[in-house]
Protein backbone atom coordinates (compact mmCIF):
# COMPACT_ATOMS: atom_id res chain seq x y z
CA UNK A 1 0.00 0.00 0.00
CA UNK A 2 1.36 3.38 -1.00
CA UNK A 3 0.07 6.42 0.86
CA UNK A 4 0.87 9.88 -0.42
CA UNK A 5 0.26 13.16 1.34
CA UNK A 6 -0.46 16.49 -0.32
CA UNK A 7 0.58 19.55 1.67
CA UNK A 8 -1.55 21.69 -0.66
CA UNK A 9 -4.74 19.76 0.09
CA UNK A 10 -7.34 21.43 2.30
CA UNK A 11 -7.98 17.96 3.79
CA UNK A 12 -6.09 17.42 7.06
CA UNK A 13 -3.20 14.97 6.75
CA UNK A 14 -4.69 12.38 9.12
CA UNK A 15 -7.91 12.42 7.01
CA UNK A 16 -5.84 11.91 3.84
CA UNK A 17 -4.45 8.72 5.40
CA UNK A 18 -7.93 7.54 6.44
CA UNK A 19 -9.36 8.23 2.98
CA UNK A 20 -6.56 6.42 1.17
CA UNK A 21 -6.89 3.33 3.37
CA UNK A 22 -10.69 3.37 2.93
CA UNK A 23 -10.38 3.64 -0.85
CA UNK A 24 -7.76 0.91 -0.93
CA UNK A 25 -10.12 -1.39 0.94
CA UNK A 26 -13.20 -0.46 -1.13
CA UNK A 27 -11.30 -0.96 -4.42
CA UNK A 28 -9.96 -4.26 -3.10
CA UNK A 29 -6.39 -2.98 -3.51
CA UNK A 30 -5.79 -3.79 0.16
CA UNK A 31 -6.99 -7.25 1.14
CA UNK A 32 -8.37 -8.28 4.52
CA UNK A 33 -5.73 -9.42 6.99
CA UNK A 34 -3.00 -7.50 5.06
CA UNK A 35 -0.51 -5.94 7.42
CA UNK A 36 -0.02 -2.19 7.65
CA UNK A 37 3.15 -0.35 8.61
CA UNK A 38 3.55 0.55 12.26
CA UNK A 39 2.64 4.07 13.30
CA UNK A 40 6.32 4.94 13.66
CA UNK A 41 7.22 3.47 10.28
CA UNK A 42 4.42 5.23 8.39
CA UNK A 43 5.17 8.50 10.18
CA UNK A 44 8.84 8.21 9.19
CA UNK A 45 7.98 7.25 5.59
CA UNK A 46 5.67 10.26 5.22
CA UNK A 47 7.74 12.69 7.33
CA UNK A 48 4.86 13.10 9.78
CA UNK A 49 4.56 12.98 13.53
CA UNK A 50 3.53 9.75 15.23
CA UNK A 51 0.54 11.64 16.62
CA UNK A 52 -0.83 12.38 13.13
CA UNK A 53 -0.59 8.75 12.00
CA UNK A 54 -1.91 7.55 15.35
CA UNK A 55 -5.00 9.73 14.94
CA UNK A 56 -5.69 8.18 11.52
CA UNK A 57 -5.16 4.65 12.85
CA UNK A 58 -7.49 5.34 15.81
CA UNK A 59 -10.28 6.42 13.47
CA UNK A 60 -9.72 3.37 11.27
CA UNK A 61 -9.63 1.04 14.27
CA UNK A 62 -12.78 2.51 15.85
CA UNK A 63 -14.54 1.98 12.52
CA UNK A 64 -13.25 -1.60 12.31
CA UNK A 65 -11.32 -0.97 9.10
CA UNK A 66 -8.10 -2.03 10.80
CA UNK A 67 -7.34 -4.17 13.83
CA UNK A 68 -4.34 -3.92 16.09
CA UNK A 69 -2.85 -7.17 17.36
CA UNK A 70 -0.29 -5.87 19.84
CA UNK A 71 3.26 -6.87 18.92
CA UNK A 72 2.05 -8.74 15.86
CA UNK A 73 1.13 -5.43 14.25
CA UNK A 74 -1.81 -3.77 12.59
CA UNK A 75 -3.91 -5.50 9.96
CA UNK A 76 -6.88 -4.84 7.71
CA UNK A 77 -9.98 -6.01 9.60
CA UNK A 78 -11.73 -9.12 8.30
CA UNK A 79 -14.94 -7.09 7.71
CA UNK A 80 -13.13 -4.03 6.42
CA UNK A 81 -14.96 -3.77 3.09
CA UNK A 82 -18.46 -3.63 4.55
CA UNK A 83 -17.27 -1.44 7.43
CA UNK A 84 -15.55 0.95 4.98
CA UNK A 85 -18.72 1.22 2.90
CA UNK A 86 -20.74 1.97 6.04
CA UNK A 87 -18.15 4.53 7.22
CA UNK A 88 -18.23 6.37 3.87
CA UNK A 89 -22.03 6.35 3.80
CA UNK A 90 -22.21 7.77 7.34
CA UNK A 91 -19.60 10.43 6.54
CA UNK A 92 -21.47 11.46 3.38
CA UNK A 93 -24.78 11.70 5.23
CA UNK A 94 -23.20 13.65 8.10
CA UNK A 95 -21.56 16.14 5.74
CA UNK A 96 -24.80 16.63 3.83
CA UNK A 97 -26.75 17.18 7.03
CA UNK A 98 -24.18 19.75 8.22
CA UNK A 99 -24.40 21.54 4.86
CA UNK A 100 -28.21 21.57 4.91
CA UNK A 101 -28.35 22.73 8.54
CA UNK A 102 -25.98 25.61 7.82
CA UNK A 103 -28.03 26.79 4.83
CA UNK A 104 -31.29 26.50 6.76
CA UNK A 105 -29.80 28.80 9.41
CA UNK A 106 -29.06 31.33 6.65
CA UNK A 107 -32.67 31.32 5.46
CA UNK A 108 -32.73 28.75 2.67
CA UNK A 109 -35.76 26.51 2.48
CA UNK A 110 -35.71 22.74 2.08
CA UNK A 111 -37.31 23.13 -1.37
CA UNK A 112 -34.60 25.59 -2.47
CA UNK A 113 -31.87 23.26 -1.24
CA UNK A 114 -33.46 20.29 -2.97
CA UNK A 115 -33.66 22.22 -6.27
CA UNK A 116 -30.03 23.31 -5.90
CA UNK A 117 -28.95 19.73 -5.13
CA UNK A 118 -30.60 18.32 -8.27
CA UNK A 119 -29.30 21.21 -10.40
CA UNK A 120 -25.76 20.53 -9.15
CA UNK A 121 -26.08 16.80 -9.88
CA UNK A 122 -27.36 17.60 -13.38
CA UNK A 123 -24.36 19.86 -14.07
CA UNK A 124 -21.91 17.23 -12.82
CA UNK A 125 -23.56 14.58 -15.04
CA UNK A 126 -23.29 16.93 -18.02
CA UNK A 127 -19.59 17.53 -17.33
CA UNK A 128 -18.92 13.81 -17.04
CA UNK A 129 -20.73 13.16 -20.33
CA UNK A 130 -18.38 15.52 -22.21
Amino acid sequence: MVITISDESPVPVYRQIVIQVLLGVIRNEIKQNSSLPTIRQLAADLSLTNTTVSKAYQILERSKIIATAGRRGTFIHENAQENASRYIQEERLGQMMDFISMHLKYGSTIDELEQSFYAAIKKIKERKAK
